[in-house]
């Protein structure tokens, strides 16, 4: 299987929420840190401009970003090229070689459109859902473009059986299309898909997938819900966060310029607890908490996860 960078070996990582305090700007501090993780949506950048490379900003700022070489995951979270062709995949490999990270490739609407470009994407980066456990956390990655902004059908009990075998301390579930967005969620306009093409009147998140998590995991456990649908316009925030009981949903995105253009930064550590940071692409601004930066409800929204 072919892969941008050194997709393979999926050692994992990842996670979320600030244990940092609101506000607090400047780099994390110093920990030994048992993995960390990028989250990268929408990395073609952005719709008026024509490119076949990873997002300019993105490019320039990601060898800075690998801050753990060879313990750092790069999550592309759909929408890394703008018309699929195996010249363009070179050229994202290319531009994703030599970084110090694996990286794992999730699919969005850019990458598959036709049976042909599902062909040639899965015949790069393999088929999903696919899951990999690290220590005591599972990571699960999905499809939600073989049946539009849904986790649907196969992919239902492939979820509940990975969960069930493994009984996680944490569970990552990363997709493109923001998959929890709901009307009964309270975002009304502070989060903006690039695009509503596809979308149902409601997702099956919360009526199919959620039941499934509550009856396999430990009553403890959190679920963090990563998407990359977000970001393209200049007009839209390209971070989003809230948190609904043990649900923390995730959207982050580029390609709208330097007051929207975000990559989140996940730091997984060694007992388990994780953090999220809000890292801007802009030249020389501050990464910070994500939950001090991003939009999103906060009545139940909470600083910690442990």
């Amino acid at each position: 299987m072919t892969s941008p960078g050194r997709v393979g070996s999926v050692a994992l990582f990842l996670a979320v929420i600030g244990c940092a305090r609101r506000g607090e700007e400047g780099p994390p501090p110093p920990s030994p840190l048992a993995y960390e993780t990028l989250l990268a949506g929408h990395a073609y950048g952005s719709p008026l401009e024509a490119s076949d490379r990873l997002y300019e900003p993105l490019r320039k700022r990601l060898p800075t970003l690998v801050s753990l070489k060879g313990r750092t995951q790069l999550v592309l979270l759909g929408d890394a090229v703008r018309v699929p062709t195996p010249e363009v995949y070179d050229r994202l490999s290319a531009d994703l070689a030599g970084l110090g990270a694996d990286v794992v490739y999730v699919p969005g609407n850019h990458e598959i459109t036709t049976p042909e470009q599902r062909s040639l994407f899965e015949g790069r980066y393999g088929t999903f859902p696919r899951a990999v456990r690290q220590d005591d956390d599972v990571h699960l990655f999905l499809d939600s473009v073989i049946d539009p902004w849904n986790l649907s059908g196969p992919q239902l009990s492939f979820i509940e059986s990975e969960l069930a075998a493994a009984r996680p301390r944490n569970v990552f579930l990363h997709c493109h299309h923001l998959v929890w967005l709901s009307p009964h969620l309270g975002a009304d306009g502070l989060v903006h898909p690039n695009s509503d093409a596809g979308r149902p009147k409601e997702t099956n998140f919360w009526s199919q997938v959620v039941p499934r998590l509550e009856r396999t995991l430990a009553a403890d456990a959190p679920v963090f819900v990563c998407v990359g649908d977000v970001g393209a316009w200049k007009e839209h925030p390209g971070l989003f966060y809230a948190r609904r009981g043990r649900y923390h949903l995730i959207a982050t995105g580029m390609g709208g310029g330097d007051a929207v253009d975000h990559v989140v930064r996940i730091r997984h550590e060694p007992d388990g607890r994780v953090t999220l940071r809000a890292v801007p692409l802009a030249e020389g601004a501050a990464e910070r908490p994500l939950e001090a930066v991003a939009l999103g409800p906060g009545a139940d929204s909470a600083p910690a996860v442990r």
